[in-house]
């Protein structure tokens, strides 16, 4: 699906596609994002904003060649 990643009220990349892979309970989920070439992406927390209207705050917890690992901080609604 597609996802826009945000910090604080800032667009920081726009039309990702995403794969939220596990919902582990009801407040938790994990996933990738895939980057587009060039684009950098620091490890740190951020907003998700999903194309179906879903948000919700995650951690970068590694980028390697061009996909982000994602961690939930909460659930995604």
């Amino acid at each position: 699906m597609q996802a826009s990643i945000v910090k604080g009220n800032e667009v920081i990349l726009d039309g990702l596609r995403v794969s939220v892979i596990k919902e582990t309970g009801l407040s938790t989920w994990v996933g990738y994002a895939y980057l587009p070439p060039n684009s950098e992406l620091d490890e740190g927390e951020y907003g998700l904003r999903l194309e179906d209207g879903r948000t919700g705050a995650f951690l970068v917890v590694s980028v390697r060649e061009g996909i982000a690992r994602l961690r939930g901080l909460g659930p995604l609604a």
